[in-house]
């Protein structure tokens, strides 16, 4: 019997869908592993930019670390989020399993973009041993 998300992505590739896994689900393939049974839909526009950086996870593609952090990062700010533990714990896993530094310019205008201030000092404390 096939998993579910190979059965997803079969049917995806029988109809020609383009689709990349985000959320939970994508932070796992990106190598940090936790629960998790959220499903997130994105716009058009939104997907073009999160396809772009897309890597080749299976048995679907996901965004880049980059950009799976920002899109944590942009959830964490919506006022419909009451937990944002979960959320803090993937960028922080995300930052340290991909080794991104916020001495990368890039990098540190996603996180600022994102996040503001508190992300950046949030992401600079972990960094440097703090939580």
């Amino acid at each position: 019997m096939e998993s579910f998300l190979t059965t997803i992505a079969r049917l995806m590739a029988d109809k020609n869908l383009p689709a990349l896994m985000i959320g939970g689900h994508a932070v796992t393939a990106l190598g940090h592993a936790r629960a998790t049974f959220d499903l997130m839909l994105v716009d058009d526009e939104i997907f073009k930019i999160l396809e772009m950086s897309k890597s080749s996870s299976s048995p679907i593609a996901t965004p880049g670390a980059s950009a799976m952090i920002a899109l944590k990062l942009h959830a964490i700010h919506q006022p419909s989020r009451e937990d944002t533990a979960k959320d803090w714990s993937d960028v922080l896993a995300l930052v340290k399993v991909h080794q991104l530094s916020l001495d990368d310019p890039e990098f540190a205008a996603i996180v600022f973009k994102h996040g503001g201030e508190n992300a950046v000092q949030r992401i600079q404390a972990a960094l440097a041993g703090g939580n």
